[in-house]
């Protein structure tokens, strides 16, 4: 099976688990999944065992797969390890950017504000990524960047909960 469909197949179903199109606890089917996505269920079943390995789902036997919770303890770690490490990137990214990276970090800078007062919390949220990744690619840092994405689901799918719900950080 081609490799793309599986990445696919992964993809679509995180972002809809990121984006609470699947929402927690919320009980899913290879099948329904699937035909939602227009994907063959081979594709689907690997990416959910993926996933219930990396914690996005809870197979139950006898009962079935749902999306699982968000573990508040991993979104402390998370943000923990962000806070950490963006100080540092960021004095980096200052003292090698140029005035177009400049430019268009400013332009980044004020875009999400715009999404923000049209409550487009998807794309605030969107548009706040790519502000900080901007400062990890003027750094020279893509691969962090690139290894915090694969460890920052839980506090990804937090801060975008929170968008949604006012007063839950």
């Amino acid at each position: 099976m081609d490799t793309n469909i599986r990445q696919d197949a992964y993809d679509q179903i995180k972002y809809n688990i990121v984006h609470f199109h699947y929402l927690p606890r919320q009980k899913v089917s290879e099948k329904s999944i699937a035909a939602s996505l227009n994907l063959g269920r081979t594709p689907v079943r690997e990416a959910l065992i993926r996933m219930e390995r990396e914690g996005l789902i809870n197979v139950v036997p006898q009962s079935g797969t749902y999306i699982a919770t968000i573990d508040m303890n991993i979104v402390k770690e998370g943000r923990f390890v962000r806070e950490c490490i963006e100080p540092q990137v960021m004095m980096e990214a200052l003292v090698k950017h140029s005035s177009a990276q400049f430019e268009t970090l400013w332009q980044n800078l004020n875009a999400p504000k715009k999404a923000a007062k049209a409550d487009q919390t998807d794309f605030f949220f969107d548009l706040d990524q790519e502000f900080h990744q901007t400062f990890y690619q003027i750094a020279d840092r893509r691969q962090i960047w690139d290894w915090l994405q694969l460890n920052s689901l839980w506090l990804n799918r937090f801060q975008r909960l929170c968008l949604k719900v006012p007063g839950l950080d």
